[in-house]
């Protein structure tokens, strides 16, 4: 359902917690990078200050009252559970999303025949996006988002990979993104396990976990070519034609983008501008797929500057309470690869990132609680 923006289900159990839950709810003080999320949002609405497209301004207004009422109805909630528990439900419903993607995504392929060829054509859970084959999932019908909300999972699974349960969800996971076929999504989890792996502690477990992953992908691999998508020839004709798409059209929104922040230096075109601005200035009505792009021509150096702060801020707290405890590595290893894939992404008002954000609210508290 679309009521100028999507109705999603988190919309709805909002408002049922908020109903049937209020009263449970328990709130605490601010915690820093909270304090300044809010002070980011404050800052990126008063650019709708400007007027420029006061339809579009208002629109971006109230999704943020909604991802604030989402927010602090179930940062009230979560500081109820226990961290135990908080695992036990994203080891389950990592599984139970991610099974029924893939089934999702089967049925298309069923439906297509196995014929492939076309672009922007949705069967179910696959989307032909010239002439490939690609996951869109149950939570978003872009397969680059879904990856987004895929990325906590896999994180998790990895480094909790001691139990079945995990395992299992560490293959389905990462099943699930290969066969988006993101490039920058593969770019992102790439990097940012490179980067855990050196950061480890023993060379020998290094070596002994850099094996299982390779063994891992290469039998996910043969598993994925009996769907019948020869993934490998897939992944490289992704790659291959970055040069001739120009990276699906980003680096050319990207130009743009940097040129609308010229023009408008300070405080931008105003909060969700860039449709209506690019479509007068540029021909096209697309946003900019680049989450720090967007803040900066449509917030200027006001907003980008509290941004760039904010993103500082969260991964102090996640280096805070890894160092605590390294069960968390998880947290930090998903907002390295959330920050990577923002680059190519808008994630501003996407509820993962919030969510995310929560996780490490109520691990920051569980720290400051035994400090």
């Amino acid at each position: 359902m679309n009521i100028g923006f999507a109705l999603k289900p988190y919309i709805m159990l909002t408002f049922l917690n908020i109903l049937l839950l209020f009263s449970i709810a328990r709130f605490s003080k601010l915690l820093p990078f909270e304090m300044l999320m809010m002070f980011f949002i404050l800052v990126y609405c008063a650019s709708a200050l400007q007027f420029n497209y006061p339809d579009k301004h208002l629109r971006f207004i109230f999704a943020f009252f909604i991802i604030l009422l989402f927010y602090f109805s179930t940062r009230g909630l979560i500081i109820l559970c226990k961290i135990e528990d908080l695992q036990r439900m994203i080891s389950i419903s990592g599984i139970i999303g991610s099974s029924a993607s893939l089934v999702y995504y089967l049925i298309g392929i069923v439906e297509t025949g196995m014929n492939f060829f076309g672009n922007g054509v949705i069967y179910h859970g696959l989307m032909i996006d010239r002439s490939i084959p690609r996951l869109i999932g149950t939570a978003s019908g872009d397969p680059n988002i879904f990856v987004l909300f895929m990325t906590l999972y896999f994180f998790y699974y990895l480094y909790n990979i001691s139990t079945t349960r995990n395992k299992i969800g560490f293959l389905l996971t990462t099943m699930c993104i290969i066969l988006t076929f993101s490039r920058g999504a593969y770019i992102a989890i790439f990097i940012t396990s490179l980067l855990m792996f050196i950061l480890g502690d023993k060379r020998k477990g290094k070596f002994k976990s850099f094996l299982a992953i390779s063994l891992i992908f290469i039998g996910i691999g043969y598993v994925i070519t009996l769907f019948g998508v020869n993934y490998m020839d897939f992944i490289g004709s992704r790659f291959s034609n970055i040069s001739n798409d120009g990276g699906s059209g980003r680096i050319t929104l990207w130009t743009n983008a940097v040129e609308t922040f010229i023009n408008n230096p300070i405080m931008g075109t105003g909060l969700n501008g860039t449709l209506d601005y690019n479509a007068i200035n540029y021909g096209n009505s697309v946003y900019i797929h680049n989450t720090m792009l967007e803040v900066l021509s449509e917030a200027g150096l006001m907003g980008f500057s509290v941004f760039i702060l904010l993103w500082i801020l969260i991964l102090i707290f996640c280096i805070r309470i890894f160092k605590y405890n390294k069960a968390t590595k998880f947290l930090l290893a998903t907002f390295v690869a959330t920050f990577i894939q923002m680059l190519s992404l808008s994630i501003l008002l996407n509820e993962v990132f919030y969510l995310m954000l929560l996780l490490l609210y109520r691990y920051s508290i569980e720290y400051t609680k035994n400090e």
